[in-house]
């Protein structure tokens, strides 16, 4: 489930690269609490939230 959590908020990042991206944003898509979100997802991808998200830019 945390799997799917991860990869709907990774491809939410790529199909908006475009656009100002907050990790408020992505944790309220994931479903999670934004402090919740940002643990679970740099445990999964090894990266913080925000560094992902400013690399595609």
């Amino acid at each position: 489930m945390v799997r799917e959590m991860i990869q709907k908020t990774l491809d939410y990042v790529d199909s908006n690269v475009k656009q100002d991206i907050t990790a408020d944003e992505l944790a309220e898509i994931a479903g999670y609490s934004h402090f919740h979100f940002y643990r679970l997802f740099q445990s999964a991808v090894g990266i913080p939230v925000m560094q992902y998200v400013l690399s595609g830019k």
